[in-house]
């Protein structure tokens, strides 16, 4: 891993990441187990149905299992989760944060926020594990296509605007170009931050 923006699509069965870990979460274990990550050992050894213990589990724990999973067992579910999207330098996306803010529409702030710090499935909070190295986030249907309509608003003239301060207009032109990819797309998609 080394500070890169990914995206990557929840494919049916599942619609959303949440479902998908749930169901999923056993071969994560056993994976988790097979390669003697002694640390996930320790918060996974205590859980027996993550289905029924998700509610009772804390948000770091719940979001620490999100983000392993994603890192160690998306080779094993690219028939659930696909990428798609450019993949950038994480970079790109903090320094559009000011032309964001700059906007002062709160809707659009809040989901860009899910793009830079991530967001939980235990309660849409901020996503909070214990490294806050590798933090997940995800986006609806509706929230892409809310987000996909406030990029067009406010940066519509992109290509005009990007020559005037290129590197600021990097992480919104990529964010365009990675909510065009699943515009027809009705199920969640993933930001995971490295």
């Amino acid at each position: 891993m080394g500070n890169w923006t990914n995206f990557y699509k929840v494919n049916p069965p599942f619609s959303n990441l949440k479902d998908l870990i749930i169901e999923k979460f056993d071969d994560f274990k056993n994976l988790c187990i097979l390669n003697k990550d002694d640390y996930n050992k320790k918060i996974l050894k205590n859980i027996n149905d993550f289905k029924i213990d998700f509610d009772k589990l804390d948000q770091k724990i719940i979001d620490e299992i999100t983000s392993d999973f994603i890192g160690l067992y998306y080779d094993f579910s690219k028939n659930h989760l696909e990428s798609f999207g450019p993949s950038i330098y994480n970079q790109c996306y903090n320094n559009s944060t000011k032309l964001v803010i700059d906007t002062c529409d709160d809707e659009f702030i809040n989901l860009w926020k899910v793009i830079i710090i991530g967001r939980s499935i235990k309660n849409n909070q901020p996503f909070k594990n214990f490294t806050n190295e590798y933090k997940i986030g995800f986006l609806t249907n509706i929230e892409c296509n809310v987000l996909r309509n406030k990029l067009k608003i406010h940066f519509e003239r992109i290509y005009d605007l990007r020559t005037k301060n290129e590197e600021a207009y990097t992480g919104i032109e990529s964010l365009m170009r990675a909510l065009d990819e699943v515009k027809n797309y009705k199920n969640e998609i993933v930001i995971a931050i490295d």
